[in-house]
């Protein structure tokens, strides 16, 4: 901040910082000790990478990159070099800090805005911090709180290019390039966020168009050179320019990445055209832009995310805010504009997740939150009298409405987590007891759910889901059968539940009944997987009638 430490701006600025703090300290505090089992598969590769095993999920397998985190990766490898790594503390004290510095450093683009709107902003940065879909991933153990810092950098220094106008040098384009570089190896759709700061400086930066264009082109070129080592290094260590992770789902990737540009195309050409109007005709503009935002958002299926906002308003109140921001000129609004429409075409470019919570929107909560506020705010200010006050109760009670969902989802996610850690390393823990108890040795478990398995490490895994499987993964993705490669790799158990049940017909192979016969297990609930869906290989079933 520019003003003094006895200042006014400071002592709210402070104030401000504070309410952060408590706010998402408090929000992630509240799911407890819960980490998401897909977490677990980043931390045995980290501990594996650390003890000097390589780049595997477990010791003496083949190479395969079974994650998309490489950065959050690399940022836990310390911890286990000195031995302080602890896979509930460490991820979640980690995530805390990235994640309160994306909303430190939101808030500095935040001050680009008018004096008047900044209140407005920091209302929607307690929001963020407020949000379940925000706070849950942050929490996870997985990278979402990295990830948001870094598009947070992003969003700074392209509000900083808005709101100055100033001519910016080669050493603020080369340092954009490589903050995109490292957005982009913390997560897959980070590349589509690397296009914010290039964007905004071709529509709003200082200086000259020749100019503004070799900024632009340097701090793109920077972002391909280290995308392009990257691949490198990933065909030299796993063979493939791709993660793993990709294989397995590309049945599903490239018709939703079309659908992203789709979106973004369509989203940027309706903004420019906004912005290029009189302004004798922007309300009208306005409305028909808001529609059109609107119909985007549901034709493309991106309005699934803006439900995180505010329940099914929330993709109308996206709309309306693309409709009320086009007003004013593209220095202040476009980096709050472009980083909306890349991350809601980031968000459609991933493949269904089925955790829940909208895990892959992180990236647009944090922008488009407070955009959405200062915008609303900014829409009060223009009226007076009974108007105002009627727009007043309207957003105050759409504040209440929105608290109030987002606690009764907070409640049922610490009520019902997405596949806790902690349970399929329990899980696995009864399975290799079992197996000792009945003198098997060298057991090998087929299942979906790994990471928990991974990090506790006391038996082979063979990964159903492809992630860490390069051989089942090309086969998933190709929507192969995978019951003659399950009898090839004669695991000890088979694990199947939920739609992983009919993975590869497994569910109605004769064969594989032939060769597995269903276990009953010890503790046959929800969490720990119903009875019949553990399968032992026949040749391994005790003679003894005791099967439990």
């Amino acid at each position: 901040m520019s003003a003094g430490p006895g200042s006014r701006d400071w002592r709210h600025g402070t104030g401000v910082a504070a309410l952060l703090f408590a706010t998402l300290a408090g929000h992630m505090a509240w799911y407890g000790s819960w980490i998401v089992d897909d977490a677990g598969i980043t931390f045995a590769y980290a501990r594996n990478v650390a003890a000097g095993h390589g780049w595997v999920s477990f010791p003496g397998e083949a190479p395969v990159e079974g994650f998309t985190n490489l950065l959050w990766l690399l940022a836990l490898l310390p911890t286990f070099a000195c031995g302080l790594f602890d896979p509930v503390v460490t991820p979640k004290l980690l995530g805390f800090a990235c994640a309160f510095g994306a909303l430190l450093l939101t808030r500095r683009a935040i001050r680009s805005s008018r004096a008047e709107q900044r209140l407005w902003g920091d209302v929607g940065l307690v929001l963020v911090a407020a949000n379940p879909s925000f706070a849950i991933w942050c929490a996870s153990g997985l990278e979402n709180g990295l990830f948001a810092l870094l598009v947070a950098c992003l969003l700074a220094a392209s509000a900083r290019i808005a709101g100055t106008q100033a001519a910016i040098g080669w050493q603020s384009a080369a340092v954009a390039g490589l903050v995109a570089t490292a957005t982009a190896a913390t997560r897959p759709d980070g590349l589509v966020l690397a296009a914010l700061w290039p964007a905004t400086v071709l529509v709003c930066g200082g200086g000259s168009s020749r100019h503004r264009l070799r900024l632009a082109a340097l701090a793109s070129g920077v972002t391909i050179l280290g995308v392009l080592g990257l691949t490198a290094w990933r065909w030299h260590t796993f063979g493939d320019v791709v993660p793993n992770t990709f294989r397995a789902k590309v049945g599903d990737s490239w018709p939703r990445a079309a659908t992203a540009s789709a979106l973004a195309i369509a989203l940027l050409a309706l903004q420019l055209l906004r912005w290029r109007l009189r302004p004798s005709r922007q309300v009208f503009a306005g409305i028909i832009h808001a529609a059109l935002v609107l119909a985007v958002l549901v034709i493309t299926g991106s309005q699934g995310v803006t439900r995180s906002l505010a329940a099914d308003l929330g993709a109308g109140l996206i709309a309306i805010t693309f409709g009320l921001g086009g007003r004013h000129p593209p220095a202040r609004t476009a980096p709050w504009v472009l980083g909306t429409i890349l991350a809601l075409s980031a968000f459609r470019a991933m493949p269904p997740d089925w955790m829940g919570e909208y895990r892959f929107g992180t990236p647009f909560l944090l922008i488009a939150t407070p955009w959405l506020t200062i915008e609303l705010g900014a829409a009060r200010a223009l009226t007076s009298g009974r108007p105002r006050a009627l727009l007043t109760v309207l957003l105050a009670a759409l504040l209440v409405s929105v608290v109030w969902l987002w606690s009764s989802r907070a409640a049922r996610f610490q009520n019902d987590p997405t596949v806790p850690m902690a349970d399929v390393e329990a899980f696995h823990a009864r399975v290799a007891d079992w197996a000792a108890a009945h003198s098997l040795r060298d057991i090998s478990v087929m299942t979906a759910d790994v990471g928990g398995a991974l990090w506790l490490a006391r038996h082979r895994i063979v990964d159903l889901a492809g992630l860490c499987d390069a051989e089942i993964a090309r086969r998933i993705g190709r929507r192969e059968d995978l019951s003659e490669l399950v009898l090839a790799r004669r695991p000890t158990f088979v694990e199947l539940h939920g739609h992983f049940a009919n993975t590869g017909n497994l569910g109605t192979s004769a064969t594989f009944r032939d060769a597995y016969v269903p276990i009953e297990q010890a503790a046959p609930d929800a969490a720990l997987r119903a009875p019949g869906s553990f399968y032992l290989r026949r040749d391994h079933a005790p003679t003894d009638g005791r099967r439990r």
